[in-house]
């Protein structure tokens, strides 16, 4: 099922862009809820004692020393998720710096008053968030590496089939997405979609302001001599969402029902109309249906 929010023509389109998590991927359900505590306790200078113990006290010292005084109100765990829904599509380290910045107005006395200072608390921050979201997965991951379970079970439904119904239409696939690239890279594989994307996949770096999904989109256009009328993009986030339709390119939500790997959450449509969806669908089980409507022709082109 797709529901039209902005009213379109179906288009020959050649280059079709997807985001990674919650677009195609499940493996990494939950990672927002992860970041979200990471900033609470990192703000509320409540550092894991083991992370402490991990880094030798040095990557959190910061938050174990606070002043007397801060600067700003604490945002709650509602401030912070917002956040995070909003910056949700951008390189990871990037979330962090948010977390950086958000930790400077905390201090009577800023301790990283430089932008190399900030990028490096961002880094180590980031390291801490990784960690704890390579745990989080651990158990998917076996699961699926010893064939326990299948791919499948770890994709949004449909996803696999749609891919491939795109790729016998001799569309151009790109995969764009806020993790790492060697991440994207090493997960697609797992989950046997790899190879649909073949070179054209981009990531984040560990570089602050490196990696941009509209810099990717124009570099992708660039490389296929295409504009950006050809293009469409599917994402779960608003910055995949708001990064297309500054391009001027259809943007589809994907808004993805992480938990169950199928159906449609309620919260994240609302978050994709808002960031200007042109239309949402809840998985990609229903393409046969609005798969012609989207790219004309008959769902059975090859």
């Amino acid at each position: 099922m797709i529901e039209i929010i902005r009213p379109f023509s179906p288009r020959r389109f050649k280059v079709v862009v997807f985001d990674f998590d919650g677009t195609l991927s499940l493996l990494r359900t939950g990672w927002q809820q992860i970041m979200v505590d990471l900033m609470f306790e990192t703000l509320n200078c409540r550092p894991p004692e083991s992370e402490s113990r991990q880094s030798g006290g040095a990557e959190l010292t910061a938050q174990q020393s606070p002043g007397p005084k801060t600067r700003n109100p604490k945002p709650d765990r509602r401030v912070l998720r917002e956040l995070v829904d909003q910056s949700t599509g951008r390189q990871t380290i990037d979330q962090m710096l948010i977390l950086a910045d958000l930790m400077r107005s905390q201090r009577t006395v800023p301790a990283a008053s430089t932008d190399s200072g900030l990028s490096q608390e961002a880094i180590r921050y980031k390291h801490i968030y990784l960690r704890r979201l390579k745990q989080h997965m651990a158990s998917r991951l076996v699961a699926l590496q010893s064939g326990r379970c299948p791919a499948q079970n770890f994709l949004v439904a449909g996803a696999s089939e749609f891919l491939q119904w795109l790729s016998n239409k001799g569309c151009v696939l790109c995969l764009i997405s806020g993790t790492d690239q060697r991440e994207v890279l090493q997960e697609a594989r797992l989950l046997e979609i790899d190879q649909f994307f073949g070179s054209r996949v981009f990531g984040g770096l560990d570089e602050t302001g490196a990696f941009s999904k509209l810099g990717a989109m124009r570099q992708v256009l660039s490389e296929c001599n295409s504009h950006s009328q050809v293009m469409i993009a599917f994402g779960d986030g608003i910055v995949d969402i708001r990064s297309a339709k500054d391009l001027g390119t259809l943007a589809i939500g994907v808004a993805s029902n992480e938990d169950q790997g199928h159906g449609l959450n309620a919260g994240k449509r609302l978050q994709l109309i808002s960031a200007g969806a042109d239309a949402v669908i809840g998985d990609y089980s229903g393409y046969a249906e609005w798969g012609p409507r989207l790219f004309g022709g008959q769902a059975t082109d090859k």
